[in-house]
């Protein structure tokens, strides 16, 4: 089965809202193998002048999914108070604050290995795009 068509206007640099993100993760073949290693990010840098990394690491038997920030590629022990493990919910991965979800993960671009993160109440446009 092959995901929507709908990445185009993302491709094109235009904000893919989370309802569009959602329907095209779901369409993606084996999401689960694109949530893991080294990503380049926008969006989520503290210094929004260096490039934000993520480095994702699956655990608890797929369950949960570490991401650990970092600057340049390098872990950054500054930014290790922010490092977060994130729940699976179906195919995807949520955050989560006193059970409330509070953010989704989604798979956007399974060609170029994009993510992207959407926080709850913000979904016309996703917080940040991480490229593997």
């Amino acid at each position: 089965m092959e995901p929507p068509q709908d990445v185009d206007a993302f491709r094109d640099g235009n904000p893919t809202n989370h309802t569009t993100a959602e329907a095209y993760h779901n369409g993606v073949p084996d999401a689960e193998k694109y949530f893991q290693g080294f990503y380049k990010c926008k969006g989520m840098s503290c210094c929004q002048g260096l490039p934000g990394t993520m480095y994702f690491i699956p655990c608890c038997g797929g369950c949960c999914l570490w991401g650990i920030w970092g600057i340049l590629g390098l872990p950054c022990p500054a930014l290790s108070c922010v490092t977060f493990c994130m729940c699976k919910e179906g195919t995807h991965y949520i955050t989560q604050k006193a059970g409330i979800t509070t953010g989704d993960l989604f798979v956007v671009d399974s060609k170029k290995k994009t993510l992207a993160y959407y926080s709850m109440g913000a979904h016309d446009e996703p917080s940040c795009y991480c490229v593997k």
